[in-house]
């Protein structure tokens, strides 16, 4: 099994920033041949955050992203799986002191179509 990510990270403004992470994830020997078009790569994630948006401690992130909570039981990227899980959405956090921080979500979760199900358009 192999799994590569490549990361970017941008800051066009000092309270805001980007995050651009592609990933190829394959198993080897059980590709369809060696001209079979599987579409390994894809984006894992790609999220623009802003910080102290209107209000100090206050944070937006948009996009495609990983989302670890707690211990992942309901929600989170399942870092030791092949191909990991990202969320399609956005995340206002609040950060009211150290030992509080209230997160309101709205996201998607993002589906990897089966490369060998001509059913599902890609």
């Amino acid at each position: 099994m192999l799994r590569v990510r490549l990361n970017a990270a941008f800051q066009p403004a000092d309270k805001i920033s980007t995050i651009i992470q592609l990933q190829d994830s394959r198993e080897y020997g059980f590709e369809l041949g060696t001209l079979a078009d599987t579409h390994n790569v894809g984006l894992h994630q790609a999220y623009v955050q802003v910080n102290d948006l209107f209000i100090d401690k206050l944070t937006l992130n948009i996009g495609r992203m990983e989302l670890v909570y707690a211990g992942q039981r309901l929600i989170g990227a399942i870092g030791w799986h092949n191909v990991g899980r990202s969320f399609d959405g956005e995340v206002l956090r609040y950060k009211a002191s150290e030992k509080l921080t209230v997160d309101l979500l709205g996201t998607k979760i993002v589906v990897r179509a089966d490369p060998n199900d001509e059913t599902v358009a890609l």
